[in-house]
């Protein structure tokens, strides 16, 4: 299989039938997406898969650990791609801040802007591998191999265990998308790049 065969596998979206359609829209409900809903995949572990239990907590009672206490959005940055730049279908995706311990960083893109509603593709958890220093830990995958000359958002998303274990439960078989990004502690982003024709360091 190619890499650009394998990319577009990967950004498949699968229908999913009534009954899973009803289960997923009360989870996304339930965590709280404001106008979101995550297209998934119809398998058998997907209603098994419940939104996190901390979203349906009150306000005061939401965990607020105290290695979260310096992290804002400004000290979460996207150094890898800059905004402007013109990337081919997997550009690598790296970036400054520490990942707290007890919460997941996220890598998720909008393929295109033009397009409505946006998509916020859920493409790849992020690790650290260096002092304050973190790279995505899988291809990040804008569009198609051919796609050419549209402009697409990335974003770097600090989110609770919770979330992001359910992100990585939904990702196991292919990506998926919602309509807004998930409730999160701090947001790298939008970057804007332009796409260009290829495929990148798709793997």
């Amino acid at each position: 299989m190619t890499p650009a065969s394998t990319a577009e596998t990967k950004k498949r979206k699968l229908t999913l039938d009534q009954g899973l359609a009803v289960i997923i829209a009360a989870l996304i409900t339930v965590g709280g997406l404001v106008g979101g809903a995550f297209i998934g995949r119809a398998t058998v572990a997907v209603p098994r898969a419940s939104a996190p239990k901390s979203t349906a907590r009150s306000v005061a009672n939401r965990p607020r650990p105290a290695s979260t206490s310096s992290l804002t959005s400004g000290s979460l940055i996207i150094r890898t791609p800059r905004p402007g730049d013109k990337v081919r279908q997997c550009p690598q995706i790296s970036g400054t801040s520490h990942i707290p311990i007890g919460y997941g960083l996220w890598i998720i893109v909008v393929p295109d802007i033009s397009q409505q509603p946006r998509q916020y593709w859920i493409e790849s958890s992020a690790t650290s591998d260096g002092p304050a220093h973190w790279s995505a830990t899988s291809s990040v995958s804008i569009g198609s191999p051919n796609t050419s000359n549209t402009n697409a958002y990335i974003y770097a998303v600090l989110i609770s265990k919770q979330w992001s274990g359910y992100l990585a439960h939904s990702t196991v078989e292919g990506n998926f998308w919602a309509k807004s990004l998930p409730p999160n502690i701090a947001v790298a982003g939008p970057v804007s790049v332009t796409r260009i024709a290829g495929t990148g360091s798709c793997r």
